[in-house]
């Protein structure tokens, strides 16, 4: 068992073999999940729920302990380890434990985005933070870049956001025929154009300007209003109407 350290607390864990059905019946996690709900328990209690079995030698409960240890306690960074391939740091564990671990933190993902677009909807977006922030979990931690449009009814509140391409942004006018068909389809009045530098870089390109002058343009032509062309990283935006560019060259 780890000695405690003078003047320190006592370990949340030791190595031990304490099987699950030695503890109490109120102390096991998936009793008190059902008794007290799933927010009375800690992250190693839900952990070790998902884990089912430990380890010889460990059980479930001590193992969840552990394999947050090797993510320092953090969650967010032990799904970006899994997500991006890499092991669990522990003898034993292998690809179903990790899968397990994965699809769970995946669904906590993604509830969060749920809720965020539950959030959203019937939401006013009147300037380019508030676009950004409304896009922000469908664009966030990308490798790759992504076309997406937001579309306003007249009173600019977001009624839907539409992923067009993935790829490079290039001034193809098959992009900017989707984009303008989709928005007379759902018969909505206003959009703003959204792309992502996984870079980082908040300076638009050559392709940048030209997709945004040809669909300014275009909008114009047929009765839509394009509002804004939002550059979208990590951390930051570039917004075209915010820095005097939307529609300069006509």
């Amino acid at each position: 068992m780890p000695k405690r350290e003078e003047g320190g607390e006592a370990p949340l864990y030791s190595l031990d073999h304490i099987r699950m059905t030695d503890l109490k019946e109120s102390e096991r996690p998936r009793e008190k999940l059902l008794t007290h709900g799933p927010r009375a328990l800690s992250d190693a209690e839900l952990m070790a729920i998902q884990l089912g079995t430990g380890l010889q030698g460990t059980n479930a409960l001590q193992l969840a302990h552990l394999i947050l240890e090797s993510a320092d306690n953090n969650l967010y960074r032990l799904y970006e380890s899994l997500r991006t391939g890499c092991a669990i740091p522990i003898k034993g564990v292998g690809m179903a434990k990790k899968a397990n671990i994965l699809a769970c933190l995946e669904l906590g993902m993604r509830t969060v985005n749920h809720k965020k677009k539950l959030d959203d909807e019937g939401k006013q977006l009147t300037n380019s933070q508030m676009i950004y922030d409304y896009i922000y979990t469908d664009l966030y931690n990308l490798s790759h870049e992504e076309l997406w449009i937001v579309l306003f009814n007249q009173r600019l509140i977001a009624q839907r956001k539409i992923r067009i391409s993935k790829g490079g942004l290039t001034n193809s006018t098959a992009d900017i025929r989707v984009i303008l068909s989709t928005a007379l389809r759902l018969e909505l009045p206003a959009l703003a154009l959204v792309h992502n530098h996984p870079g980082g870089s908040l300076q638009p390109s050559h392709d940048d300007d030209d997709v945004t002058d040809q669909l300014y343009k275009a909008c114009r032509l047929i009765g839509i209003s394009m509002v804004d062309h939002v550059i979208f990283t990590d951390n930051g935006y570039y917004s075209y109407l915010d820095n005097g560019r939307l529609g300069v060259g006509l």
